[in-house]
């Protein structure tokens, strides 16, 4: 269901959907218009591209497209949902394992695959396509590399793709269902890449499954991806994987970088056990991919500037890139590195500029535990007792996580925190003791169960949980709110709308079922087991204290994306009052994520 969502956004112009209502001009990498949920002079309604989601920093109202038309025609998330499906030519129908359905997946495959061929055919043959080639030739990439990883060229056009493959004989719908195109508010359909010298993202087996494109002229979206289709799914590919297996299988290394060109110029240098994993979070399928094959994990992470702040910038980058993976470092079998690049740069240019520099970045690369302590006292003033203080909760929220069930490794770890931060061990231990672990990990990818921290999207926990009292919900969610945006899977989405409005004595299961399509039954059945899996003498303390901290977990992380785009409007706003205004808001986003601490150790206390 997380697909419909991604699928949908990736089709849907959310400019054209907020335009209907706003008048929006350009402002920076962003859109600005007068808010439409409150009156305003000047303009602080902002609309982002990248992320396609908006924020009024006005009257604080934010969210994305669903949220957006859900507000403006007082719509249910379904209804909005179904609309947007409809508007993008999304399909929602439950789909079954069968001869038609192959056949489609087979078309679907064809047409990226000619779309493919396609691109290859202008970056050697089209007019434009000598600026690309150009661009290729200044980053060493040559002729017999862009033939190994198919590069392509999307040209400056708004239909050229579409009338090459619909003269193929390839249907336009199909073209729409595979992501290479997208449709207009006038049912119009565009090509999706323009003007982008284009990376087809293969599988392990070679097959193209979609496609990234940079783009060649002044587009603020850098990178733009294939949206999530029927045959991509971005966390479930790694870019170059299908050229790296041999590599990786005859070195037992794994070297894991962010961007397409990193892949390429490590390969073009002969370090073929390179891959990348396409966005902010490498997935536990995009890992399970290497880690079969490879005894090290060495995760590459981009140069940042030098000081305390970047140290918090790549802690909180390698937090979110990792995600789960750090719970459970001391039982894969595959060890996890972190080597950080020089300042200022990215694999790609290290490698192009001095080859021996990127061999001796990885042989120095540091152990996962290492990494996230030395980044934790670079981002602390350890001169002072309150900053000491400060990186030891940072640093404890880790050494929870750290070697569980291993209390050799993981007193290691607190004698190097101690050195580290100048505090002694059994102070460090004495705080461990104050909040204790919640038990062991579970096994890396076991079947999840109802209390595994990890293998099992909060979302889908909170859910399952609010079934069992849906008034708990709302007393967690309390004043603050949970917004609907941070959901990422429809079925999520419509269950917890559903459940913080239910004041029904009725049970809600039997609730969801007739409010719910049928294409939302297996969901719910998904959530049935999550609870049977729960003890039945549970009491209604223990069930509020898991509910309400997956409810902080949420808007933990709702708030972590909301400050970042107010960042980038402070980075690139000049006007004053919308400054002020920004500036608010981030001050205000800092409280709440106080506030979450706060009523963390309250919960923690509580149980």
């Amino acid at each position: 269901m997380a697909g419909e969502i991604d699928e949908i956004k990736a089709r849907l112009s959310i400019e054209g959907l907020v335009g209907r209502h706003v008048q929006l001009q350009r402002s920076g990498q962003h859109l600005r218009g007068r808010c439409p949920f409150h009156d305003e002079r000047t303009p602080s309604f902002f609309v982002f591209l990248d992320s396609g989601n908006y924020k009024c920093f006005g009257c604080g109202e934010a969210g994305d497209a669903f949220t957006f038309l859900m507000k403006m025609e007082n719509l249910t998330f379904r209804e909005a949902l179904v609309r947007l499906a409809e508007e993008t030519g999304v399909r929602l129908a439950p789909r079954g394992g069968n001869p038609a359905r192959r056949e489609y997946i087979n078309s679907l495959i064809g047409a990226v695959e000619a779309a493919s061929h396609h691109y290859e055919q202008q970056l050697q043959q089209h007019r434009h396509g000598q600026s690309a080639r150009d661009y290729l030739r200044r980053r060493g990439i040559g002729s017999e590399i862009q033939t190994r990883f198919r590069l392509g060229l999307a040209p400056e056009s708004w239909d050229g793709l579409l009338s090459a493959l619909t003269g193929q004989g390839i249907a336009p719908q199909t073209l729409l269902a595979a992501g290479l195109v997208r449709q207009g508010q006038r049912e119009n359909l565009y090509d999706a890449f323009r003007a982008r010298l284009m990376f087809p993202i293969r599988a392990a087996n070679g097959a193209v499954r979609g496609f990234g494109g940079r783009t060649l002229g002044d587009d603020p979206a850098k990178y733009i991806n294939t949206g999530s289709t029927e045959i991509f799914d971005k966390s479930r590919l790694l870019y170059g994987l299908d050229l790296a297996q041999a590599a990786l299988r005859r070195q037992r290394q794994a070297v894991v970088v962010e961007g397409y060109t990193d892949v390429i110029a490590a390969h073009a240098a002969g370090f073929e056990n390179v891959v990348a994993a396409m966005g902010t979070t490498l997935t536990e399928p995009q890992f399970r991919m290497v880690a079969r094959s490879v005894d090290q994990i060495v995760i590459c992470m981009d140069g940042d500037a030098a000081g305390r702040a970047a140290g918090r910038r790549n802690l909180e980058r390698m937090d979110q890139f990792l995600g789960p993976l750090v719970w459970h470092e001391g039982q894969l079998r595959a060890e996890i590195k972190i080597a950080p690049m020089p300042q200022g740069q990215d694999p790609d240019e290290v490698i192009r500029t001095d080859r021996q520099r990127w061999q001796s970045l990885l042989a120095d690369a540091a152990p996962l535990s290492e990494y996230l302590f030395g980044e934790i006292v670079a981002a602390a003033d350890t001169n002072t007792r309150r900053g000491r203080a400060q990186a030891l909760q940072e640093a404890l929220k880790y050494l929870r996580r750290l070697a569980r069930g291993d209390p050799v490794t993981r007193s290691d770890y607190i004698a190097t925190l101690a050195e580290r931060l100048q505090i002694p061990v059994p102070a460090i231990e004495a705080e461990l003791r104050r909040r204790p672990d919640d038990g062991p990990a579970p096994e890396f990818g076991a079947p999840a169960s109802a209390h595994d921290p990890v293998a099992m999207p909060a979302e889908d926990r909170l859910c399952a949980l609010a079934m069992r009292n849906p008034a708990l919900l709302r007393q967690a969610v309390g004043r603050a709110g949970l917004p609907l945006a941070v959901f990422e899977g429809a079925a999520a989405r419509s269950v917890f709308e559903i459940l913080s409005r239910l004041h029904s004595s009725e049970p809600a299961n039997d609730h969801l079922g007739r409010q719910l399509g049928e294409q939302d039954r297996e969901y719910l059945d998904r959530l049935d087991r999550i609870n049977s899996a729960r003890p039945e003498a549970e009491t209604e303390q223990q069930l509020y204290a898991d509910i309400a901290g997956l409810v902080l977990r949420l808007r933990e992380s709702w708030l972590a994306a909301e400050a970042e785009r107010t960042s980038l409007v402070l980075d690139s706003e000049s006007d004053r009052q919308v400054r002020r205004q920004a500036l608010a808001a981030m001050n205000d986003l800092n409280r709440q994520r106080l506030e979450i601490d706060q009523q963390r150790n309250r919960l923690s206390i509580s149980t």
